[in-house]
């Protein structure tokens, strides 16, 4: 194993991969009673603030510096506004499971940026590892290409999100300011959340109102969960590993995320799921043990 991967990281990966797996259902029910602006401003809201809150309690400064801000906004506007805009509609318009596996193509527009702006060489072992995993990715999309291709501006609308995510991955790894992760992520997330906040005046408030106990439950994973927790692991793991670890070691999301939308929306599954677990699960052990170099 690379000891630069520690044991760490892979805890991370995997909790990381079941909060953001299971997160793929619990938007789909939210966004069937709540509008996509109020939720995704009330979750970027809450979670920036209860993660300024904890950064606060545990004696970090949450302070950035003037010459910072113009960073944390540029990652902020690609890692938060265009990642949770475009991957709420694509959500909404494709299966919830589907929408995740094509967001998830993520790692190969970060891999081809982390070489074209980081220098991060594209050595045999991570190339296979990017193989195994799109591997899996296609055969989560064998079942589902008729939906797809009846659904084309879903399909694009999913695959641009996954192009704003990688590109926002990079500008993290390469411009992230000297601040702890926790008070990056809150400025992150509040700021990434503003666009949502002034979209969400639009919104009706009827949905409060007529708010159920499975939509308030959903909405509250994705704060607590999705947001607070997974959004700071993620920031942790880009940080701590090379784009193409990190990237591929996120492949294990839409797996979790088609498990989830069998278990919590009915959907069945099939041989195809079981070998892409095989593919992803290969893709990631070949990605973590793969030394970190540059050109």
């Amino acid at each position: 194993m690379n000891p630069q991967v520690s044991r760490r990281a892979w805890l991370l990966l995997a909790s990381l991969a079941l909060g953001w797996g299971f997160n793929w259902p619990m938007m789909k029910i939210a966004l069937a009673k709540v509008p996509l602006w109020s939720y995704r401003g009330l979750c970027c809201y809450v979670a920036g603030i209860a993660l300024l809150c904890i950064a606060r309690a545990s004696g970090q400064s949450i302070a950035v510096a003037r010459r910072h801000w113009v960073a944390v906004v540029w990652i902020a506007l690609f890692n938060v506004a265009v990642w949770n805009v475009l991957s709420a509609i694509g959500v909404a318009l494709l299966p919830s499971g589907r929408a995740a596996i094509l967001a998830y193509t993520m790692p190969v527009w970060s891999i081809l940026m982390a070489w074209f702006f980081l220098g991060e060489r594209l050595l045999t072992q991570r190339f296979l590892a990017l193989v195994a995993g799109m591997a899996g990715m296609a055969l989560l999309l064998t079942a589902e290409l008729r939906t797809i291709g009846g659904e084309p501006v879903g399909t694009v609308i999913m695959l641009t999100s996954a192009l704003g995510w990688a590109y926002g991955t990079i500008l993290l790894k390469r411009d992230a300011p000297p601040i702890p992760a926790t008070v990056l992520t809150a400025w992150m997330l509040l700021i990434g959340g503003t666009p949502f906040v002034f979209g969400a005046i639009g919104d009706s408030t009827d949905w409060w109102r007529a708010l159920e106990l499975r939509t308030a439950l959903a909405v509250a994973y994705t704060v607590l969960v999705s947001f607070v927790y997974c959004y700071l692991a993620w920031f942790k793991l880009a940080l701590m590993l090379p784009v193409a670890t990190s990237s591929l070691g996120s492949l294990m999301v839409p797996v979790i995320g088609v498990i989830g939308g069998m278990s919590l929306l009915g959907e069945t599954p099939r041989w195809s799921d079981y070998a892409a677990l095989v593919c992803v699960a290969a893709a990631i052990v070949l990605a973590l043990r793969t030394p970190a170099t540059r050109t």
